[in-house]
């Protein structure tokens, strides 16, 4: 077991108390730690027991992942995106307004941060999505209009 595993059940039992202490997380010397900080509470952590309550209340993790988005470490900022892309599945305008927040003032990894947490509301044409300021595969989207012609 991992500790992304192990502290499934602390969130479970008392999402505040235990927030409290992941919060202290965020800042912490090693990278592992902080990365768990995002991983642990991630709503759709793969194989793990949901907690109902991280999806009751998408917004609790938002504050971890604020601290978090800029991380100099890679390993942690991905954690941060596959969380941020695990709300937007049931919170995805608390998702824009973080990701818009974020761009507001972005450092060098921010832009790959948002357009990775953001990519499942691009895949679905979400318009929040892409009316921000993206390059994705190569194309820049700020366009909420597309043409679509159907095949006669």
């Amino acid at each position: 077991m991992t500790g992304e595993f192990a502290i499934r059940r602390l969130l479970a039992a008392d999402l505040d108390r235990a927030l409290a202490v992941v919060r202290t997380w965020t800042a912490h010397p090693d990278e592992h730690v902080r990365r768990l900080a995002s991983e642990g509470t991630r709503p759709y952590l793969p194989w793990a027991v949901r907690v109902p309550a991280l999806r009751a209340r998408p917004a609790a993790t938002i504050p971890l992942l604020d601290a978090l988005y800029r991380d100099p470490h890679e390993y942690v900022r991905r954690s941060v995106a596959n969380h941020l892309n695990d709300l937007a599945r049931h919170a995805p305008d608390a998702v824009l307004e973080t990701a818009a927040g974020w761009l507001a003032e972005p450092d060098a990894n921010t832009a790959w941060v948002v357009r990775h947490g953001l990519r499942t509301l691009v895949k679905k044409a979400n318009p929040g999505a892409l009316a921000l300021e993206l390059q994705i595969n190569g194309i820049r989207s700020g366009h909420t209009e597309f043409m679509v012609e159907a095949e006669t």
